[in-house]
């Protein structure tokens, strides 16, 4: 078994039990020695609070378990904008929004899409892109999948523009 699967089948059911969802683990060899980085997330976003909390219990796990050989550093944090997806319940909780997919062999003559997610079912995910087109992409096929980051700098709630503030502020 990879050392990634290893750190999943472990970290997944504990991540879980803290009311998060582990979304992706990255193994990383750095100069400094290898840098074991895990994304959590949940609805409504992550805290740091959540983050101390998993890295906690996680190097417990990891330590007892005795997974990772000699030193090494564990890094959580939220997936962020660029959000890696991996399952098909990812797809289509952010159905409609746009993503970019890498794939280990050529669909539709490309190994490079983007779109908006169409539809994720069985063992497809459907990607429309700005043409129209729709191309059916085998989840096995996929070697990496990514939403596009949608930063609002200027806007509130409701998508309004902000107020502008007075010169002034009470702190």
């Amino acid at each position: 078994m990879q050392l990634v699967d290893k750190v999943w089948t472990i970290c997944e059911p504990a991540i879980r039990e803290l009311g998060l969802e582990l979304v992706e683990v990255e193994h990383v060899r750095a100069p400094a020695g290898v840098l074991l980085r895990l994304y959590i997330d949940r609805e409504g976003g992550v805290t740091v609070t959540n983050c101390a909390e998993v890295s906690r219990e996680v190097g417990h796990l990891l330590d007892a378990e005795d997974v990772m050989q000699g030193r090494y550093f564990l890094e959580v944090s939220s997936p962020g904008v660029d959000r890696v997806l991996r399952k098909p319940e990812h797809f289509e909780r952010f159905r409609g929004r746009e993503v970019r997919v890498r794939t280990r062999a050529p669909v539709g003559g490309k190994r490079r899409l983007a779109g908006k997610i169409a539809s994720c079912s069985g063992e497809t995910l459907s990607v429309q892109s700005e043409t129209g087109e729709v191309v059916d992409v085998p989840l096995d096929l996929i070697e990496r999948a990514t939403l596009r980051g949608e930063l609002d700098f200027g806007r509130g709630k409701g998508g309004e523009p902000r107020k502008k503030r007075s010169g002034k502020h009470k702190r």
